[in-house]
């Protein structure tokens, strides 16, 4: 019985990890694809953790891009100074140009194996104990 609560709890966070990272991968690919290059004003310093965040001005709007954390860590980007990124008013987003976005969404895709795995492995489990 443990086993299939274990699996259960599994299944549930790796579902939600999964759409997570596949509604963010998406998104970003759909703006490499389909998106515009424009020129947009560096806001505030990048924002430098795990990953690093850089803050532009677009149309009275502020906006976090993922850039190259490499080029944030050697002080590439400056404030009031410009960055041409791409962008989808569709979906109201932008993307760092060299970002790898193809081989992050097909990455996002494969997240989907291991809740697949566990709701396998859960139906095979028997209900008693």
């Amino acid at each position: 019985m443990r086993s299939r609560i274990a699996y259960l709890v599994y299944f549930l966070f790796f579902i939600f990890v999964a759409i997570y990272f596949y509604r963010e991968a998406s998104f970003d690919h759909k703006v490499m694809i389909d998106g515009n290059l424009i020129t947009v004003e560096i806001a505030e310093q990048p924002v430098l953790g795990r990953e690093c965040f850089l803050y532009v001005k677009y149309d009275d709007k502020i906006y976090s891009v993922k850039v190259s954390k490499n080029e944030c860590i050697e002080g590439v980007y400056k404030v009031k100074e410009n960055i041409t990124l791409k962008y989808l008013r569709e979906i109201d987003h932008f993307v760092y140009p060299k970002r790898k976005t193809e081989i992050i969404y097909y990455l996002s895709l494969l997240f989907f194996i291991i809740p697949i795995f566990c709701l396998i492995q859960l139906m095979k489990k028997p209900m008693h104990n």
